[in-house]
């Protein structure tokens, strides 16, 4: 598998590139799958190998709670208001600093530091930067 495209996470005035891929409930809040013409003239690198799941998505988190902004590709949203996303309940990795190894493979790259970002039920309920070799804090 090629190295692949992450996820977008809107934060602290930034947009970066997840390491991770939330998920979202299609047929719920106005997610819809594209016919895939329009997933392709919606998003060229969603149809190479550098995005298996045929999309991105555009995440944000804003007064400690992550909402679905946008995606393209393979999903749309039908109307213009972020998602609240109560559904996920995992860990965020946001790659920071300089690539110390490629990977060309998923999400394998290393990095000087990883961002964690904990996440239940859509809350925000943990956030620490991690420099290559620390220990996960309890």
């Amino acid at each position: 598998m090629t190295h692949q495209v992450g996820d977008r996470l809107m934060i602290d005035g930034q947009t970066v590139e997840m390491f991770s891929v939330p998920p979202f409930p299609v047929g719920e809040h106005g997610i819809r799958e594209r016919d895939p013409e329009q997933a392709r003239l919606s998003c060229g690198i969603c149809s190479s190998t550098a995005c298996w799941r045929g999309y991105i998505a555009t995440w944000e988190i804003h007064n400690g709670l992550l909402y679905l902004r946008d995606i393209i590709g393979r999903f749309e949203i039908t109307h213009p208001d972020p998602i609240p996303a109560p559904w996920v309940s995992m860990d965020l990795h946001i790659p920071m600093g300089e690539r110390l190894s490629y990977v060309h493979m998923g999400f394998g790259s290393t990095y000087e530091q990883d961002r964690q970002i904990t996440l239940e039920r859509g809350r925000v309920v943990r956030d620490v930067i991690l420099t290559q070799g620390d220990d996960v804090p309890e």
